[in-house]
C-alpha cells in the first residue's frame, strides 16, 4: 500500500476538494441545449500523486473508497447545478463508475429521496457509464444499468463503437442515448472506415428508436460529417469547453 497515494486521496475526501465543470450538448440540427456533461476535477493547488480524476477512481477502486468517492462527486455536481438554477428542461448527464455494483452502498445512495434534495427528478438525470466496463463482468454492469432504469433515471452508455461488446450491449439495455466515441469522431470526415462505423451506429440508433452523441466534436469538419450522418446531439471543445459556470 502507497501510503502517501492513500493519504492524499483521504484528503481528498475527507475535506470535499473536488469542484464540477459542465460541458454543453446541442442538437446538431438545430444548436438547442439538450443539457450537460459533469465531470469532477480534483479541486485546490499543489502537487497530487493524482494526474487525472481517472488516477483518483483507480485509487478509490483500490483502497476500497469508491463509493466515498462517487457520492462525493455526485453531490458536489448536483449542488453546482442546483446553485444555478439548473433548467428543469435540460439534462444533467452524470457519470457513473461501473464497479459501483460491488458496492453494497450504491443502491442506497441515488434514490429520488436523495435527489429531492436538489430541486432535481429522475428524468432530468442521465446515469452515464462506458461499454469498456463490460469487459469486467457483463451481467453487473446491465443489473447496474437497470438499477436505474428502474428509479426513472435516464441511460447512456459511454464510448459505443469503441469496443466488440457494444452492439449487443446497445441491443440488451436499450439506453437513452448512444454516445459515439471521439477516437471514432477524429478525422471522420477524411476517414472512410471511420465514417461507415459511425453511419452503421446511427442506423442502428435508429431502428431502436434511441439518440446518438457525438462525443469529442473538435473541428468544423468534424461536426460537418457528423451532421451529414444524422448524429442527432454533439459535444466537444468545438461546441463548448468545460466550465464551472452553466452559460446559457
Amino acid at each position: 500500500m502507497d501510503s502517501s497515494t492513500l493519504s492524499q486521496l483521504n484528503d481528498i475526501i475527507e475535506y470535499d476538494r473536488i469542484k464540477t465543470v459542465f460541458q454543453p450538448i446541442i442538437s446538431l440540427r438545430d444548436g438547442i441545449l439538450l443539457g450537460y456533461e459533469c465531470f469532477a476535477r480534483i479541486a485546490g493547488k499543489g502537487e497530487s500523486a493524482f494526474k487525472s480524476i481517472t488516477d483518483l477512481f483507480d485509487a478509490a477502486c483500490r483502497y476500497g473508497r469508491l463509493w466515498d468517492l462517487e457520492i462525493l462527486c455526485r453531490t458536489k455536481a448536483l449542488e453546482s447545478a442546483n446553485m444555478q438554477s439548473f433548467p428543469q428542461n435540460k439534462k444533467l448527464f452524470i457519470n457513473v463508475h461501473p464497479d459501483l455494483m460491488q458496492d453494497l452502498k450504491f443502491k442506497e445512495g441515488f434514490t429520488k429521496k436523495y435527489l429531492d434534495n436538489f430541486s432535481l427528478k429522475p428524468e432530468n438525470i442521465v446515469a452515464e457509464t462506458s461499454e469498456k466496463a463490460a469487459l469486467n463482468g457483463i451481467e453487473d454492469f446491465k443489473a447496474l444499468l437497470c438499477h436505474y432504469k428502474e428509479q426513472g433515471y435516464r441511460i447512456s452508455i459511454d464510448c459505443a463503437g469503441s469496443g466488440y461488446a457494444g452492439l449487443n450491449l446497445i441491443c440488451d439495455i436499450g439506453p437513452d442515448y448512444i454516445k459515439l466515441d471521439m477516437n471514432l469522431i477524429r478525422n471522420i470526415g477524411s476517414d472512410k472506415i471511420k465514417y461507415t462505423l459511425a453511419k452503421n451506429l446511427v442506423e442502428l440508433s435508429r431502428l431502436i428508436n434511441k439518440r446518438t452523441i457525438a462525443l469529442g466534436i473538435e473541428t468544423e469538419d468534424e461536426m460537418l460529417a457528423l451532421i451529414d450522418l444524422g448524429v442527432q446531439y454533439g459535444q466537444g471543445y468545438f461546441i463548448g469547453i468545460p466550465n464551472e459556470k452553466i452559460l446559457p
